[in-house]
């Protein structure tokens, strides 16, 4: 009898509380997701767009590019450089929500080119990089910062490479720096010589065309890994596909399991497929690929 004297709208609203929560709790997720921002920044931005995801997220995504504010930063240990017998190569790459650059720091020892000042070193230098400035040509030798790091390390420091690639808006953008030595050069490939460091962007196409970056869980981390194990393919085999099309890269073996393709791995993991696969070497020009749509 006490039920029934329940308003119907109470007990609705009693019911619905926590799923609204529960909803907006999710919209805050995925904005993090997709922004690395602080969740009370993506909530302020959810609260002014009234709720809606969709116009928090753009305007997130426009305050992260009027600052360039990095995505991820990938960086390895030096290897010598094949052109310079006396310096040693460190590589690094950022990639940004609307550009990813490239940056190689030769050292003239061995000692600094591993030491952890030094990656600092090159993660500092990388975020001060003009990353969108379509005709970057950077000079970074030139500014304060620069030859202050290079005092600090007390080291000849210098610019051996820097490449900009601008990026689609909002696109999965992975990246795999292949270790040096890690593939003799009489291997099967034969396509990674002793010494060499490569270095593979890729910009990927999600199945999830409306939120192409906002995978969460257990679909994150099989998008992270895919893309990952894709860079490294295309980091080793990339000289076997040169004069070919995307095609042709997507219907080879995929290396992690010679029974699928690349294309049916990709689509496996939700990814519809490959915009732009870029290779960079010891060669002044890069290995790029692009798809035809």
């Amino acid at each position: 009898m006490l039920v029934s004297k329940l308003h119907p709208m109470r007990w609705l609203s009693v019911k619905t509380a926590p799923e609204a929560a529960s909803a907006f709790q999710a919209k805050l997720v995925r904005l993090r997701s997709a922004t690395s921002l602080p969740l009370l920044r993506c909530r302020q931005a959810l609260n002014t767009a009234g709720g809606d995801e969709n116009q928090a997220r753009t305007s997130l995504f426009a305050e992260l590019a009027s600052t360039g504010t990095p995505v991820h930063i990938e960086r390895t240990d030096s290897c010598a450089d094949p052109r310079n017998s006396g310096g040693h190569i460190l590589s690094g790459v950022l990639i940004g929500h609307d550009a990813a650059t490239l940056l190689q720091l030769r050292f003239s020892s061995d000692f600094s080119s591993r030491c952890e000042l030094s990656r600092t070193a090159l993660c500092k230098i990388l975020l001060s990089a003009p990353i969108k400035d379509q005709n970057l040509s950077g000079d970074f030798e030139t500014g304060n910062m620069f030859r202050s790091l290079a005092a600090q390390l007390r080291e000849q420091l210098s610019v051996a490479r820097i490449e900009h690639i601008p990026l689609t808006s909002q696109s999965l953008t992975a990246c795999y720096i292949h270790p040096p030595l890690a593939v003799p050069a009489n291997q099967a490939n034969g396509s990674v010589t002793l010494g060499e460091r490569i270095v593979a962007i890729i910009e990927f196409e999600a199945l999830e065309a409306e939120y192409p970056v906002t995978i969460m869980g257990s679909k994150e981390a099989t998008y992270a890994t895919m893309m990952r194990k894709i860079c490294q393919q295309f980091a080793a085999e990339g000289p076997l596909v040169q004069g070919g099309t995307m095609d042709t890269f997507l219907n080879r073996p995929f290396l992690f399991d010679a029974a699928k393709s690349i294309r049916a791995a990709l689509t496996e993991a939700g990814i519809r497929g490959i915009r732009r696969a870029v290779r960079f070497d010891n060669a002044p020009t890069p290995l790029c690929i692009t798809s035809n749509h």
